[in-house]
């Protein structure tokens, strides 16, 4: 009877043990999601195939047998990847930063150790680069060179006032600078459309920073708002935001986009303009925090519009 007691008892707890482990792990993997921040990647992953699609007119010309390339999904998912590696290294050196700003959303340092997200970055890069070798010299290049600038980006850049911000939105358009470098066609709506959606995560950044402004001067972060001030920085937005009629402008007149077209920019521009008067109204963090989820919305509305062009 004890005998048996003991092996029973045994059992549960190497049932509780095996349930406890599972449930770390299963914890582990949705943490390392979100630190990688699978929703952008996704979206990124979409605005490239609509990009290639629509922008470069391979769906008029092709149909949408396009999206069968192989070679186009080595593109997007090498790109994700080396992505989800630079968020990775930039949780690694923002760690202090961000435990001041965000405490509650920090995730390296409490559910997966520093050392963990230096080895998936590393890892992931690698993985990279092998995805990327059948393609050509071209593109091995091309993805080494995107790899070392989003570290360089992390542990330098960002800490420099305007280059960082500078940085961060040439580090996005990157990634529809390789489907030109692919399909070999630059034309000018694509240019254009990059340089707004640039102008829109160039003002998202800097809202950012103004959020981030207490952390980033405690640790070092030389940003536009430590360096310059919030309402110094909010000025900076506000031209910015004006700007955006010059690409938006364009695209109407002279983009030969689909009549519909004209009617979503619209509703983007009024979404960037209900920004502007909450950043007009008030500097405090809440209605910064506001005015960037909105500007994160028009992001996703002129990523989705591809699909009218």
């Amino acid at each position: 009877m004890a005998t048996n007691y003991a092996s029973s008892t045994g059992s549960k707890t190497e049932g509780r043990s095996f349930g406890h482990n599972l449930h770390l792990k299963l914890l582990r993997g949705l943490a390392f999601l979100g630190l990688i921040r699978w929703y952008n990647l996704f979206i990124l992953a979409v605005a490239q195939v609509l990009a290639a699609g629509f922008l470069l007119d391979q769906a008029p010309r092709r149909g949408w047998q396009f999206i069968l390339d192989r070679e186009l999904w080595f593109i997007i998912v090498g790109t994700a990847m080396m992505l989800a590696g630079g968020y990775l290294i930039n949780a690694y050196y923002d760690l202090e930063k961000d435990m001041a700003n965000h405490p509650h959303k920090v995730i390296v340092g409490r559910v997966i150790r520093p050392s963990q997200a230096l080895q998936a970055w590393l890892w992931l890069s690698v993985l990279t680069v092998l995805l990327i070798w059948p393609l050509g010299y071209r593109f091995l290049a091309y993805y080494m060179l995107y790899g070392a600038s989003l570290w360089l980006y992390s542990h330098k850049l960002k800490r420099i006032p305007l280059l960082g911000n500078m940085a961060a939105i040439l580090l996005l358009q990157a990634a529809f600078m390789a489907m030109v470098l692919y399909y070999r066609d630059a034309n000018i709506p694509m240019l254009v459309f990059v340089f707004y959606v640039g102008v829109l995560e160039w003002v998202r950044g800097l809202l950012k920073d103004c959020q981030n402004v207490r952390g980033d001067a405690v640790f070092g972060y030389r940003t536009v708002p430590v360096v310059m001030g919030l309402r110094k920085t909010r000025n900076i937005i506000l031209v910015s935001m004006g700007g955006l009629a010059i690409p938006v402008l364009w695209l109407v007149f002279y983009g030969h986009v689909h009549p519909c077209f004209p009617y979503l920019l619209a509703l983007q521009l009024l979404g960037v303009a209900l920004s502007t008067f909450l950043m007009f109204r008030s500097i405090s963090a809440s209605s910064l925090h506001t005015a960037q989820r909105i500007l994160k919305i028009v992001l996703l509305s002129a990523i989705a519009g591809l699909i009218l062009w």
